[in-house]
């Protein structure tokens, strides 16, 4: 129970960091459009998109806009998110872990091992 709150603390403080986001037009692109090497689109409609985002120990994904939703961790590892502020929080995630966040502007760099997750993300206008 206590490592469930200790992974949903950093994820909550993503939530309410990029709260403000949700609405507004960004001129950064999501994770599709800056790392696609990382990021694949898999299929979208007019509310959602799902993508498969990998990213290996020294890999980084430039900001990037999020605009929030849920994921599926299929692989473990530790992230790192950088805000636009330089802000650091490194992130550890299990096999089969799930997810839910808020939109956010941030960069995400490997850490240790192989991050691979399935995310559903929302469309903002």
């Amino acid at each position: 129970m206590k490592s469930r709150i200790l992974i949903m603390i950093p994820i909550l403080w993503f939530a309410l960091l990029g709260s403000s986001y949700a609405q507004e037009t960004s001129a950064l692109g999501g994770s599709i459009d800056v790392c696609p090497k990382n990021a694949v689109l898999l299929t979208e409609n007019e509310l959602t998109r799902l993508i498969h985002f990998k990213i290996k120990s020294g890999q980084k994904c430039p900001m990037h806009r999020t605009p929030g939703g849920f994921a599926y961790v299929i692989s473990g590892g530790t992230i790192t998110l950088i805000t636009a502020d330089g802000t650091k929080m490194p992130i550890s995630f299990k096999d089969g872990q799930t997810i839910s966040y808020g939109p956010a502007e941030h960069v995400v760099e490997g850490t240790k091992g192989t991050f691979e997750a399935i995310f559903l993300e929302y469309k903002t206008n």
